[in-house]
């Protein structure tokens, strides 16, 4: 069995489910978060071999295990001991992030904007944001 036949369409699987997560199915802003040339990316999107290197960026910028992408097996998010889970979020940002909501609803095109902005110039936002997700993604296991 090649190595192109022994689930390397199964990270590329994991890794779409990662651009969707994070960065609403925009694989160019996600390979710009990671660090990572779009280029490069989008190989490993279409069943490439990512390099350990660009996999520890991946687990560095957005708090993935590296195992969950090889593998698919555990948790996709390291868990928040390892990834300082006594983060205290300002009831500020939790009440712009509501109002944001809001308006996410009533002007659907500027969501994206706002959330990448967000996300680009708050990096408390970006893990309140991860850590919501984790959050969300146990109580629908459970």
């Amino acid at each position: 069995m090649s190595i192109k036949n022994s689930g390397i369409s199964n990270i590329s699987r994991r890794l779409y489910e990662l651009v969707e997560d994070f960065c609403y199915g925009k694989p160019t802003v996600f390979a710009q978060k990671a660090g990572i040339p779009k280029g490069t990316f989008y190989g490993y999107l279409n069943n490439g071999i990512p390099h350990i290197d660009k996999l520890v960026r991946i687990r560095e910028q957005f708090g993935i295990s590296i195992d969950w992408i090889i593998t698919g097996e555990g948790d996709k998010l390291i868990s928040t001991s390892a990834t300082n889970s006594s983060i205290e979020i300002p009831e500020e940002l939790e009440n712009f992030y509501y109002w944001s909501q809001e308006l996410f609803h009533k002007e659907p095109g500027r969501k994206d904007w706002l959330y990448y902005e967000l996300i680009d110039k708050i990096p408390l936002y970006a893990e309140w944001i991860k850590k919501r997700k984790t959050e969300t993604d146990k109580k629908q296991a459970a």
